[in-house]
């Protein structure tokens, strides 16, 4: 199969790309009865401008249906048929933490053919999907020895010098390693997949601070 990067055509087009706030599928406007291309690209990255680049790399392999395949170690492609989109509800997330981007198709015989959509602010053919985690910083309270004193449900607890820090998120496996950072006074330092799962606890005598980078959205 040859795939080409073919020009604006009026009549064929994928725009308006979004998630469905009830089932989490990507959604998009389209022509009636039209296929597409639905490319998995790093969280805010610009697909459009590699889509030559894109098409030459898939040239040779089949039309990537039933699934998202890989093109680069960075981006991977699923084929949809009009019937594909009605009987999912449109294409089921493969991943948070990714842009997603719809492109019209044409598969006929060994030739597909992609064509460029036209963007404005209201209708892109893209959207970036974000992490979504709940995090908390708690302080650990001990029975004794000379901390500060607080009070918890009426009863005296003293603070051990710790806050235990945990996080919980539906995918974890699509937490970028250090897309969240820890600020400790003068300190900062990256939180891995493995905290992420586990929690930690960290010495500190004020509330440790996080930072997150784009592409997490917190809940």
């Amino acid at each position: 199969m040859t795939y080409q990067y073919c020009e604006y055509d009026e009549k064929r087009f994928a725009t308006a790309l979004r998630q469905d706030s009830v089932n989490g599928h990507l959604k998009w406007d389209s022509a009636a009865g039209q296929s597409v291309m639905v490319f998995r690209s790093p969280y805010g990255e610009d697909l459009l401008s590699q889509m030559e680049t894109l098409c030459a790399a898939m040239t040779g392999k089949p039309l990537p249906e039933g699934c998202f395949q890989p093109v680069t170690p960075e981006i991977q492609v699923r084929y949809l048929t009009a019937v594909d989109k009605a009987r999912s509800q449109g294409c089921p997330l493969q991943g948070e933490g990714y842009r997603y981007t719809v492109i019209s198709c044409l598969a006929d015989g060994e030739c597909c053919r992609l064509f460029a959509p036209q963007q404005n602010v209201m209708n892109r053919p893209f959207c970036d999907v974000p992490v979504t985690i709940q995090a908390s910083v708690e302080p650990v309270m001990a029975g004794g020895g000379p901390f500060r004193r607080l009070r918890l449900w009426g009863r005296r607890q003293e603070f051990s010098g710790f806050y235990h820090i945990s996080f919980k998120m539906d995918h974890p496996d699509d937490y970028p390693n250090g897309g969240i950072s820890v600020c400790c006074g003068e300190m900062t330092f990256p939180v891995t997949k493995e905290m992420v799962r586990e929690g930690f606890c960290l010495p500190a005598s004020e509330k440790p601070r996080l930072l997150f980078r784009d592409g997490l959205q917190i809940k």
